[in-house]
């Protein structure tokens, strides 16, 4: 309730571990990603900061190096660059 009220960026950052092996294959690399991240949904209310207390990593490191950023709203696929596709896996 009253959530339409709620004014600001409402975002959720949820860290996953995303190494790769080297010579691991695509597309099972990507359904354990997707797997991680699902699991990762669990904590998805919690603030950053009780994410990275929760994570064995130290206070004042770095928590991740790299952002992925997963928007779920309708995209304009007609501005996209020429070339430029997305095809289920």
């Amino acid at each position: 309730p009253g959530a339409e009220t709620v004014l600001g960026l409402l975002i959720n950052t949820l860290p996953v571990r995303a190494g790769i092996e080297p010579g691991e294959q695509l597309v099972p690399w990507l359904t354990r990603l997707q797997e991680r991240q699902t699991a990762a949904r669990e904590h998805e209310h919690l603030p950053l900061t009780e994410v990275q207390a929760g994570s064995g990593v130290a206070s004042g490191t770095a928590l991740f190096d790299s952002v992925l950023i997963f928007e779920n709203y309708p995209v304009d696929t007609a501005a996209w660059p020429d070339g430029l596709r997305l095809h289920t896996v």
